[in-house]
């Protein structure tokens, strides 16, 4: 009876032999709770490659979000560097030309000329 499966435990031994071996044609509950042990192990093998999955998107996620703090590391060092050039470019034209100098050479075509001349020289500068 053991070699058939029908027998693990003396409890499932006194119940075959009280039965004349009508408990070995039905599951025994050693059987029935080895199936329900495999079916937790299955649910559980279950959850844990769908939370394997997830730990790669996750993984993805943080390589993301460091990826973004680089870049704008980046985008902030060039907007200052951006906002300097703009006063130096500023300070220059402050330096050649000031309010006075504009408003007394107003009508002046060559005035006009060497102040655009070097409003675009600055703009080169800065790009």
């Amino acid at each position: 009876m053991e070699a058939v499966g029908c027998i693990s435990n003396g409890k499932e031994l006194l119940r075959a032999i009280l039965t004349f071996g009508y408990s070995c044609s039905l599951d025994s509950p050693t059987k029935i709770e080895l199936q329900n042990v495999k079916t937790d192990l299955k649910e559980e093998q279950t959850i844990i490659l769908a939370i394997d999955k997830r730990m790669g998107y996750f993984d993805g996620l943080k390589d993301a979000a460091d990826t973004l703090v680089s870049e704008s590391s980046q985008v902030l060092d060039l907007t200052k560097s951006f906002r300097q050039s703009l006063v130096q470019a500023k300070e220059v034209l402050k330096n050649d030309y000031t309010a006075e100098d504009i408003e007394e050479n107003m009508g002046d075509l060559d005035f006009a000329n060497d102040f655009a001349t070097s409003l675009n020289d600055v703009l080169d500068q800065l790009k």
